[in-house]
């Protein structure tokens, strides 16, 4: 479309970045509709350089023509994945593509032609997240029971590792995780090793933009007591994310066991071959043991259980420079005891002592120092963003203000400014608008705040005048409720009213001066503003009415709010004392005597009959 503009419309895109940014855009959403439509599409552009309008037209056709070459390097990763997978097309039961450029008609096409089926569109991007979380969710749950469903995350590149071999320039080289190897993983390797050694990790092949993932150092190697090799252990793993790494490295001593623990110990025992310090041979030369080991699906590290079973494959390393190969065991067929007429001796136990050693990786990322730097400059760039933020801030606060203040000086706060300060205002107003656009566009915040401070040393008065005169009725309004209020709690007291009859009427005439002192005050206030304008300062403020409000309340309350004085109950009166209490036999005695009889049942009158 450049080279088309170019001819018809004689306007370069390419010289004008807008103009470029435009034009993708336009042929971005061109591209959407034509993966829909086999027919030509137009595309139109109004005022795209030089105020000038452009047109065009393409077909789908003529799109996959200009984009055969991209196209063709579809079919590549298709068929490497069957390679790879070694499946052919009649194993696959579906093929879902979710979504991206995956839908493109061309692209679908190529997918049809490798599969030998037809392609679902069944799901989108978010869907299938969506149901992959949902259906995992429910594996993990109690509550719900699904289908046995497992997924296998396999990796698809090998790992390989690369270290000298020791006292020489040379170097060896493994591939610990192949092509499709599943993850997590993690496999034991085994070195002979008298110092610090490198461990170099890469992906092997040339198709790598950086095959190197990092270099690993373990540190703290040191000789057996006798000189020879030292046994490292050194776990590599594969998380849970398909990132390898150098897990831990140990180093295996061997500890011999004293006399009386080696009499002490069953005949019968057998030493744990897993274990044996005793290097294991190939063709006379020292070997690192790779040794699988299952991992849990979590991050942290993974320990087999105990007598768990695991097999190891031996690579071959070189021995150390000028140090012999250890001699291969030799076979010796025993006699029996009884043969030789003596007891078998008890073999010598060898214990095994791991220590850790430290392991420092070098991989693909800043230095601290880089990081640091980088840190701060973050930091910088925050505060800038916020200054410019509040530069930002101040200068349309500013420009707010003009405009509003414009608007109101002929509505809301006409009748509160004087025709001669409301010219000079708007003079004011308008020298700063037109400041904002010319000499004021890209001033600091400082200039802003400053140029508000001048707009509302004229336009605060104006607002303070309004907001009184919109609220100053309500404030006398409440003031005179407080008055009316106790003036009908002096009537009920001059009733002699119960609630307030306990209070003193001293207290009560204080009330009675306060009530008309207020009244007084509040009719000369109101007498004294009605005399000025609107577009004068007020002859009160409604804070100041307020505050008097309060404190003519206050003062009222504590007086007509007294409670009634208690009322004690009559104490009882005082005995001679002469008069002794009775005694309590005496006091029984009386009890007796003032009880009455107990009831007996009635009998009749002998001379009587009783029907």
């Amino acid at each position: 479309f450049t080279e088309e503009f170019k001819q018809r419309y004689k306007v370069d895109a390419e010289t004008k970045p807008r103009a470029k940014i435009r034009l993708s855009q336009e042929c971005e959403k061109l591209k959407k509709l034509m993966s829909a439509n086999t027919t030509e599409i137009p595309m139109n552009i109004e005022c795209f350089m030089e105020d000038k309008d452009v047109q065009g037209r393409m077909k789908r056709a003529t799109m996959e023509e200009m984009c055969a070459d991209l196209l063709a390097r579809v079919e590549a990763p298709l068929q490497a994945v069957l390679r790879t997978s070694g499946l052919s097309p009649s194993d696959v039961y579906a093929v879902e593509i979710v979504g991206g450029s995956s839908r493109i008609p061309a692209v679908r096409e190529t997918i049809k032609r490798v599969f030998n089926m037809e392609v679902n569109t069944t799901l989108n991007q978010d869907e299938a997240v969506a149901r992959g979380c949902a259906l995992q969710c429910a594996m993990l749950s109690p509550t719900f029971k699904v289908r046995e469903f497992k997924v296998e995350e396999s990796s698809p590149y090998a790992v390989q590792l690369k270290w000298k071999q020791s006292m020489a320039d040379e170097e060896a080289e493994l591939e610990v995780f192949n092509v499709g190897s599943t993850y997590p993983q993690a496999k034991m390797l085994t070195f002979y090793r008298k110092e610090a050694f490198t461990l170099e990790a890469s992906y092997p092949g040339p198709n790598h933009y950086q095959p190197v993932i990092g270099t690993f150092e373990i540190g703290k190697v040191v000789p057996t007591a006798e000189g020879e090799a030292s046994r490292v252990k050194v776990k590599v793993r594969m998380n849970i994310h398909g990132i390898f790494r150098v897990s831990t490295a140990s180093l295996v001593e061997k500890l011999p066991t004293p006399e009386a623990e080696v009499k002490e110990a069953a005949p019968a025992e057998k030493q744990d071959d897993s274990m044996d310090v005793t290097p294991p041979q190939t063709d006379g030369q020292p070997t690192a043991e790779a040794q699988e080991e299952p991992m849990n699906t979590d991050q942290g590290e993974a320990k087999p259980e105990d007598g768990a079973a695991s097999a190891e494959h031996s690579m071959p390393s070189q021995p150390e420079a000028g140090q012999p190969a250890p001699p291969p065991a030799k076979e010796t067929k025993e006699k029996p005891a009884h043969e030789a007429g003596e007891a078998e001796p008890a073999k010598k136990k060898v214990k095994v002592h791991s220590i850790d050693l430290p392991v420092t990786s070098c991989t693909g990322q800043m230095s601290t120092q880089a990081l640091n730097h980088y840190t701060e400059l973050e930091g910088k760039m925050i505060a800038q963003d916020k200054l410019e933020k509040e530069r930002a801030d101040s200068k349309n606060a500013v420009e707010e203000y003009v405009y509003e203040m414009r608007d109101r000086l002929s509505t809301s706060l006409i009748d509160f400014i004087s025709e001669q300060d409301k010219e000079a205002f708007s003079a004011k107003l308008n020298a700063t608008e037109d400041w904002l656009y010319d000499e004021g566009e890209d001033e600091n915040k400082q200039v802003y705040l400053d140029k508000m401070d001048e707009l509302r040393k004229l336009g605060d008065p104006v607002t303070v005048r309004y907001r009184e005169a919109e609220e100053r009725p309500a404030a006398f309004e409440d003031l005179g409720k407080s008055i009316v209020h106790f003036r009908k709690i002096l009537k009920r007291y001059s009733e002699k009213d119960e609630k307030y009859v306990h209070i003193a009427e001293e207290e009560m005439r204080k009330v009675h001066e306060a009530v008309e002192k207020k009244q007084a005050w509040m009719n000369e206030q109101m007498s004294n503003q009605a005399k000025l304008s609107k577009f004068q300062n007020p002859a009160i403020l409604v804070l100041q009415i307020r505050s008097a409000n309060d404190e003519f309340v206050k003062k009222c309350n504590a007086i007509v709010n007294k409670p009634k004085p208690k009322v004690e109950p009559p104490k009882a009166e005082a005995k001679p004392e002469g008069e002794a209490a009775p005694a309590a036999g005496q006091e029984q005695a009386g009890a007796d005597q003032q009880a009455p009889p107990p009831q007996q049942p009635s009998q009749p009158a002998a001379d009587l009959d009783v029907d």
